[in-house]
C-alpha cells in the first residue's frame, strides 16, 4: 500500500472546506422547520472534525492503514452526504407541502417510539422531494442518526393526493427501528427451505433435462458439500428478506391510511414496472393483490371502482424454476407469500400498539360533506379521514381515451382539493396546539337572525355558525378554524365583528425580475414573486417600506345571502402596519382572505402566524336566488396571490391606439382580442406576408412582445377562403392584439 502524501492530505482537507462552504451557504436559506437546519449543523460538525485530524498532520511513525483511512475520509463523507445536502436544500421549496410536516412528524414519533426508546422526540423529520418517480425514505442515515428525509416525487410534490404513501416509507422506518431484520432473518430462511421442499423434485428433474446429469446433486442437503447448500439458500433468503419488508411497509401504509392508500398506489405505480433487481422487491402485481386481500380484514368501506385492483397491475412473470439463478427468485418469491398472513399481523401489531389512529367511515363522511362544500376538515379529524374524504370526492378518472379534457378536469379537481387538504391539516395543527375541539361549536343560541340586518353582530354571527354547523346545511356559512375559543365566547364580545388571524403563507414581488407592472399582463407569481411558508411559532420581520401580501389562517365560506368586508385593526394601525384587503368578500366565497401588508412606520413589524390582524364585518344581502360559488380567481385557495388586473372591452377599445392617424378603414372584420398564442392559431389558415418588404414569417414585433416599437401591423395575403385579404394587428398590451380582416379584391 503506497503511504499517502502531505498533497493527499491537504486535496483532502480543501474538500472538506468545500463543503463546510456549501453548508453555510445552506443554513442562510429559510426553513420553515429547523430540522434540516439541524440536520446541516450535525454534518458541519462532522467535517470540522475530519478537516481537524487531517490538521494535524501525518507523523512518520503512523500506522500506514489508518493514515490511508484518515485520508479516503473526505471523499467518502462528501459522497454520503452531497445527496442529503440536495434533500435539505429542497425542503425550503415553496412547492413542498409544509402543512402535513407536523401530522407526518406525529406519526413518525409514534411509529419509531414502539422500539421501546425514553422518548419519542429523538425523531427529526425532513420532509422534501426527490428526483424519482415514487417516494423514498432514508431514516436513521450513517451520521445523521434520528433524522427521516422523506422525499416525495419532484413533479407531484406539491400533490398532498400522494401523502398517504409516505405511509409506505414509515413503515421502512417503523422496520428499521425495532430491529425486525433480526426477528424475521430465521422466519424467513424456514420459509425459503419449505419453498425448496416444494419444488425439489421438479427442480432436480429440470436439472436432469438440461445442464445437470447428476440431478442438481450440489443442492442436495444430503451432500458433504454443506456449505455448497447453505450459499445457495442464502441468496433467496436475503431477497425474501427485502421483499418481506416492503411487504410490511405496504401494510403499515394501508393500515395508516386506509383507502386512500390504495387509491394512491395506484395512481403512482400503475401498470406496474420490472424493478432492476427484481430479488429484492416483490413484483407490482403481487403487491396489489397483497392489499387488496388484507383491505378485506379491514372495517372501512371498499370503494366501488377499486374492487379489481389487482387487475390495475397485468401480472408480471414469475420465476420458473429452470436453472439457479431464476429458482432461487422464485424460492425468494415463494418464501415472502408464505409469510404474507404473518406480516400482516406484524404490522396490524405495531400500528395498534403505536396508538395512531385509524381510518373510520363515519369520520371520513362528514369531511366529504365539508370538502363538498368548498370547506376544509373540522374537528375532530384524523389526517387518515382527510385523505380519504379528498379521495372519495374525487371523480373516477375513466372516460373514452380520445377525451382530451377528462386527465385535465380530473387534475384541475385534484388541485382543488389539495388546497382543502392541505388547509385541513393546518387547521388541524392549530388545534393541536390551542387545545380547541369541535366542543368550539356548542354554546350558543340558534335564535333566529332577522332579515333586514345591516350588519350582524358578534351573537348574531355566533347564532348563524351554530345553526349552519348541521352536516345537512346544502349552503353553510363557515369560519374555520374559529377565531374564538368557543362560540360562546363569541357571542358576548359584544362586537359588529369577527377577528381574523395572520396565516402561514406570503408572498412579496420581486424587483430586480420586475420593471414595471401592467395593466393586462398575466398574473406575475410563477417568476415575479418568492413565496414564504412561516410555521406557526416562526416569524416574518416586514421592515419600513415594504409590501407584502399575508393570508387570513382561517378559511371562510359565505353563504349566497351574506357578504362581508375586511378592515385592519387599530392596534396595528398605530404602530405603522397598514393592512388592507379587497375589501368586499362576495357571496358564495370559500377559501382564505388574501391581505395586503404595509409598514409605512419607522420600525421593522415581527408577524407572526396566528396572530389577531383584521377584522371580517358580515352584513345580509337580499337575494332570492340561491347561487352557491364565486368565480372569482382568489377562491378556493390556501395561498394568497397576486392575480392579475384584465382589461375589459371598455379599456381594451379606449388604449388602442389609432390606426394609421385615424380611425380604422370601413370594410374591416373583427376577429376579437387574443393572445399571442391565440392569435397564432387563428392565423394558422392564412398564407400571409407582414410587413414591408414582403417576409413570409411573423415580424419580430409580434415574436417578442413588449417592445415599444410598430404596434400597428398590416399583412396582406390569401384568406383560407382562397380570396385576396389584408390584415391588420393592434398591440394593446404585451400579450394582447386586436385583429381585423378586410377581404376581396379591393385590398389597398
Amino acid at each position: 500500500m503506497c503511504p499517502p502524501n502531505t498533497q493527499q492530505v491537504s486535496y483532502g482537507r480543501c474538500r472538506c472546506q468545500a463543503m463546510l462552504d456549501e453548508i453555510l451557504r445552506l443554513k442562510e436559506l429559510r426553513f420553515p422547520y429547523r430540522h434540516g437546519w439541524l440536520a446541516l449543523e450535525r454534518i458541519r460538525e462532522h467535517f470540522d472534525l475530519i478537516k481537524s485530524e487531517l490538521g494535524s498532520g501525518i507523523a512518520p511513525g503512523d500506522d500506514p492503514e489508518s493514515v490511508h483511512w484518515l485520508v479516503q475520509q473526505p471523499r467518502y463523507w462528501v459522497g454520503h452526504y452531497l445527496p442529503f445536502l440536495g434533500i435539505i436544500e429542497r425542503s425550503t421549496s415553496p412547492r413542498t407541502p409544509f402543512e402535513v410536516h407536523a401530522p407526518l412528524l406525529r406519526l413518525a414519533r409514534q411509529l419509531a417510539g414502539v422500539d421501546g426508546s425514553s422518548s419519542q422526540s429523538g425523531v427529526s423529520l425532513v420532509l422534501s422531494s426527490e428526483w424519482d418517480e415514487a417516494p423514498l425514505v432514508y431514516p436513521d442515515p450513517r451520521g445523521l442518526r434520528g433524522f427521516v428525509f422523506l422525499g416525495l416525487p419532484a413533479y407531484e410534490a406539491d400533490n398532498p393526493l400522494l401523502v398517504p404513501m409516505a405511509g409506505h416509507e414509515l413503515g421502512h422506518l417503523a422496520w428499521w427501528r425495532i430491529r425486525a431484520d433480526t426477528e424475521w432473518g430465521d422466519m424467513v430462511k424456514e420459509a425459503v427451505s419449505a419453498a425448496l421442499d416444494e419444488r425439489w423434485a421438479a427442480f432436480r428433474s429440470q436439472c436432469k433435462q438440461a445442464q445437470y446429469p447428476d440431478g442438481a446433486w450440489w443442492l442436495d442437503p444430503s451432500n458433504e458439500d454443506e456449505q455448497t447448500y447453505i450459499d445457495f439458500v442464502d441468496q433467496p433468503a436475503e431477497w425474501a428478506l427485502s421483499q418481506c419488508q416492503e411487504t410490511f411497509a405496504d401494510f403499515v401504509g394501508l393500515l395508516l391510511f386506509g383507502r386512500s392508500y390504495l387509491r394512491a398506489f395506484a395512481y403512482l405505480l400503475t401498470p406496474g414496472l420490472e424493478y432492476p433487481d427484481p430479488g429484492r422487491y416483490p413484483t407490482d402485481s403481487d403487491r396489489a393483490r397483497n392489499l387488496r386481500d388484507m383491505a378485506g380484514r379491514l372495517a372501512w368501506r371498499f370503494p366501488s371502482e377499486l374492487e379489481d385492483y389487482a387487475a390495475l397491475f397485468p401480472v408480471q412473470d414469475a420465476a420458473q424454476p429452470e436453472h439457479r439463478e431464476p429458482f432461487q427468485l422464485w424460492l425468494a418469491d415463494r418464501a415472502r407469500m408464505l409469510l404474507v398472513g404473518r406480516l400482516w399481523s406484524y404490522a396490524a401489531e405495531l400500528v395498534q400498539g403505536s396508538g395512531v389512529p385509524q381510518a373510520d367511515d363515519a369520520g371520513c363522511a362528514q369531511v366529504r360533506d365539508r370538502f363538498e362544500k368548498g370547506v376544509p376538515a373540522g374537528s375532530p379529524a384524523t389526517l387518515s379521514d382527510i385523505l380519504n374524504a379528498a379521495w372519495d370526492a374525487m371523480p373516477a378518472l375513466v372516460g373514452p381515451a380520445e377525451d382530451p379534457t377528462g386527465p385535465t378536469a380530473w387534475r384541475r379537481k385534484a388541485d382543488s382539493l389539495g388546497e382543502l387538504v392541505l388547509k385541513s391539516c393546518e387547521i388541524l395543527e392549530y388545534e393541536v396546539r390551542t387545545g380547541r375541539t369541535a366542543g368550539a361549536l356548542v354554546g350558543a343560541r340558534r335564535s333566529r337572525i332577522p332579515r333586514m340586518v345591516a350588519m350582524l353582530k358578534a351573537d348574531r354571527i355566533a347564532a348563524r355558525l351554530a345553526r349552519d354547523a348541521a352536516p345537512r346545511r346544502r349552503d353553510p356559512f363557515v369560519i374555520t378554524p374559529l377565531p374564538a375559543r368557543s362560540l360562546r365566547d363569541l357571542s358576548t364580545t359584544g362586537s359588529a365583528s369577527v377577528d381574523l388571524r395572520l396565516g402561514t403563507w406570503f408572498v412579496v414581488l420581486r424587483r430586480d425580475r420586475l420593471p414595471v407592472l401592467r395593466a393586462g399582463w398575466p398574473s406575475p407569481e410563477s417568476h415575479l414573486a418568492t413565496t414564504t411558508y412561516v410555521p406557526f411559532g416562526g416569524t416574518y420581520c416586514l421592515h419600513p417600506g415594504t409590501f407584502v401580501l399575508g393570508i387570513t389562517l382561517e378559511w371562510i365560506r359565505l353563504p349566497y345571502d351574506l357578504a362581508a368586508y375586511v378592515i385592519g385593526r387599530s392596534s396595528w394601525g398605530r404602530r405603522g402596519l397598514i393592512i388592507a384587503t379587497a375589501t368586499a368578500v362576495h357571496p358564495g366565497y370559500a377559501g382564505c382572505l388574501t391581505l395586503e401588508l404595509s409598514n409605512i412606520g419607522e420600525t421593522p413589524v415581527e408577524l407572526k402566524p396566528g396572530t389577531t390582524v383584521c377584522q371580517l364585518c358580515i352584513h345580509p344581502v337580499e337575494t332570492k336566488e340561491m347561487q352557491i360559488g364565486d368565480a372569482s380567481t382568489f377562491a378556493g385557495r390556501r395561498k394568497p396571490i397576486i392575480g392579475s388586473i384584465q382589461l375589459d372591452d371598455v379599456a381594451l377599445a379606449l388604449s388602442r391606439p389609432a390606426y394609421d392617424g385615424g380611425a380604422l378603414p370601413t370594410g374591416y372584420e373583427a376577429l376579437g382580442s387574443l393572445t399571442f398564442a391565440e392569435l397564432h392559431d387563428r392565423l394558422s389558415g392564412f398564407d400571409l406576408e407582414f410587413g414591408w418588404p414582403p417576409s413570409s414569417e411573423l415580424p419580430p414585433e409580434i415574436l417578442q412582445p413588449g417592445t415599444e416599437s410598430a404596434p400597428c401591423l398590416h399583412a396582406r395575403g390569401t384568406h383560407p377562403d382562397g380570396s385576396e385579404c389584408e390584415v391588420v394587428l393592434v398591440r394593446v398590451a404585451d400579450d394582447m392584439f386586436h385583429a381585423y380582416v378586410r377581404r376581396g379584391a379591393a385590398v389597398s
